[in-house]
């Protein structure tokens, strides 16, 4: 029996801690979790054949009921828990019903057709395949989602008693892996990097050790990432866009190094749009430290993306403050030009593009940006800036000299 804190829809928490075996069959990673699943559907029909198929397809043991509306109205709230009790999952075809019946936030869910109910039931079995492997159980969290599973880390979205959401990563190494004196340390850094306050950044909320794991509480941003948002975009990103994206950029990145912190995976994908517009950085501080600590990173080992990756990590040099400012760079010639200045059939040669090829060249219209694209990308780390905020400062200078450029404060560009 699995008894992880996760998302129940609609059943009460005292069935849960009964109930038998989840019966779906599911191989992953060598184990084989099985789990049982009641589904109880709510309309005025019966259930169609095409749902009970879908069903049956993705659940083998599938214990399926249909209640009308007609029967739940003369119910109690406590007539109506204990009626659902049974029922792992269930789905209202009424949205209005749905939020009416409401009984805890996030456990009641409306369906609008067989492809919605399907998608919801997915993501309902590919949470609880996770949380058996990779528990997690926060006082104040209910995890109703998986937003990402990577060989590290893992993703949940969770949901608090007031309805808000909240991105939780925990680690999948084990702190007693680690010693008392760099548990110690990571607990700081979180501690430091809830304390950083700044729009451009994503925001840490609290951390710390559950189930024998680390765990990051951080704001859930739901409109994707920049390069999302590059990709869904059809035509060629403004110049003024581009601009104020990397102003709002390199402030995140300058609040990162002002908090003694380095970012390490610098890249347009671990940029977040906020519902505004606003950019976020994400992906900060103490995730790469804590890897580095539990030993399942070396310190001479790669830490960015082959294509934002500096000459000095290719070479297996330590990762610094410099590290990410050449990262910086090619997030600039990224949004001016609207591709990345290398390329390679395979990530060694593109990530000794970084190390022997000449620094790229911008276009002739934006060529006075050249310099600070140069000293951005400067093969040697000391040649480069010292701070983002210097970079900021050179781009700023230029801009003032050109012409065709009209210097202000542009609202943040949208696609």
């Amino acid at each position: 029996m699995i008894k992880e804190n996760c998302f129940m829809l609609i059943m009460a928490e005292e069935y849960f801690s009964q109930s038998s075996a989840y019966v779906l069959d599911y191989a992953l990673g060598g184990n084989r979790i099985r789990m049982s699943l009641s589904v109880l559907l709510i309309q005025n029909t019966g259930v169609p054949e095409d749902i009970k198929v879908m069903l049956e397809s993705k659940i083998p043991h599938l214990t399926l009921a249909q209640y009308d509306y007609a029967c739940l109205q003369l119910l109690s709230r406590e007539e109506l828990l204990q009626k659902l009790k049974p029922f792992d999952l269930v789905f209202f075809d009424n949205k209005k019903e749905c939020k009416k019946r409401s009984l805890q936030p996030n456990k009641c869910l409306y369906w609008k057709n067989i492809s919605d109910l399907s998608s919801k039931i997915d993501v309902y079995l590919q949470l609880r395949r996770c949380l058996a492997l990779f528990p997690l159980n926060l006082k104040h969290w209910v995890l109703v989602e998986v937003l990402h599973n990577s060989q590290d880390c893992i993703i949940y979205r969770g949901v608090n008693k007031k309805g808000e959401s909240a991105a939780i990563k925990r680690f999948k190494f084990k702190p007693n892996e680690l010693s008392d004196e760099m548990i110690q340390k990571f607990l700081e850094r979180v501690e430091r990097q809830c304390a950083i306050r700044s729009e451009g950044l994503v925001h840490f909320y609290d951390g710390g050790i559950c189930n024998h794991a680390f765990y990051l509480v951080m704001e859930y941003l739901e409109f994707g990432t920049l390069r999302q948002a590059l990709n869904n975009c059809e035509r060629s990103l403004p110049l003024l866009h581009a601009l104020e994206w990397f102003r709002e950029i390199t402030s995140a990145l300058d609040c990162v190094h002002n908090a003694n912190l380095i970012h390490r995976d610098l890249k347009i994908d671990n940029v977040m749009l906020r519902s505004d517009g606003v950019l976020a950085l994400t992906d900060y501080g103490v995730s790469k430290r804590i890897l580095l600590d539990a030993g399942f990173l070396k310190e001479d080992e790669l830490h960015c993306s082959p294509h934002y990756v500096s000459p000095e990590l290719v070479a297996g040099e330590d990762c610094t403050k410099a590290s990410d400012i050449y990262s910086l760079g090619v997030i600039f010639y990224e949004l001016l030009m609207g591709e990345k200045p290398f390329a390679g059939n395979s990530p060694t040669e593109l990530m000794m593009q970084h190390v022997m090829a000449p620094i790229p060249i911008l276009d002739e219209s934006i060529a006075h940006l050249q310099p600070v694209l140069n000293k951005m990308m400067a093969k040697c780390p000391d040649d480069r800036f010292l701070s983002p905020g210097k970079a900021l400062k050179m781009l700023e200078s230029l801009l003032r000299k050109e012409p065709s450029y009209q210097y202000e404060q542009h609202a943040p560009p949208t696609l």
